[in-house]
């Protein structure tokens, strides 16, 4: 552990204000797939990188890290936390671009964070971030702003991952995207109640349990209209 590169971070901030990354909304290049603790993780980390500092490893107070993960008030939140560092390290981010000229694809991978420590018997948590990963942390070409207070009342991880987008489209008026492009980001077609090949409701269940949308009479003709137009839905 080097001071030279060590930041500390003292308190838990409700009120702080999380830069999202406009690369990780970037719905034909990026690919998510967190716990909802593994969201709340990325947010308290993105709250203390910044573009130009030399930080790479940082001291967070157990309990401030407890608060931001929303596992304060449990018996397990040792456990809890552990399970959530181990995520973050192993379910990286991946990029996936296709060449205009040729059609290839380039898929790229990092993990978020190379290291982490703590104990029940001090009261910090070490965390190294990987420095491939810190332009995606922080908000090089900011997307939006959260903070904790609101982020922590989400129950899921499809929750989390959606509310930047919302909090966006507050701001500018309007808010676009196909089911198709919700499951190729989410990468949803791994389970079968969202796979159109394996469930005739897939959509549907899209918008009720990823989106927390109750669909209309309008939205449930939607999928046969999409395809009798031939148009992605």
């Amino acid at each position: 552990m080097s001071k030279q590169n060590l930041k500390s971070v003292e308190k838990f901030n409700p009120n702080s204000s999380v830069k999202i990354s406009s690369v990780l909304y970037d719905i034909k290049k990026c690919r998510m797939n967190m716990s909802t603790h593994g969201f709340r993780m990325l947010f308290a980390l993105a709250q203390g990188i910044t573009q130009t500092n030399l930080f790479s490893e940082y001291t967070i107070p157990k309990n401030a890290m407890f608060k931001y993960l929303g596992i304060d008030n449990t018996g397990r939140k040792h456990e809890l936390l552990a399970d959530t560092l181990k995520e973050v390290m192993s379910k990286g981010l991946e990029i996936r671009t296709t060449n205009k000229k040729n059609g290839k694809r380039t898929w790229e991978g990092m993990a978020w964070i190379t290291g982490y420590k703590f104990s029940e018997e001090n009261n910090h948590v070490w965390i190294k971030i990987n420095e491939d990963a810190r332009p995606y942390l922080f908000a090089v070409q900011q997307f939006g702003e959260i903070k904790p207070k609101y982020y922590l009342n989400l129950d899921t991880s499809y929750q989390n991952w959606a509310y930047p987008l919302f909090k966006k489209a507050v701001n500018i008026g309007r808010w676009e995207m196909t089911i198709d492009e919700i499951r190729e980001a989410l990468d949803l077609n791994k389970i079968d109640s969202y796979n159109k090949k394996k469930s005739r409701n897939a959509n549907m269940n899209v918008l009720r349990w990823v989106l927390g949308i109750e669909p209309n009479e309008s939205a449930k003709a939607e999928p046969k209209l999409a395809k009798a137009e031939k148009r992605p839905m």
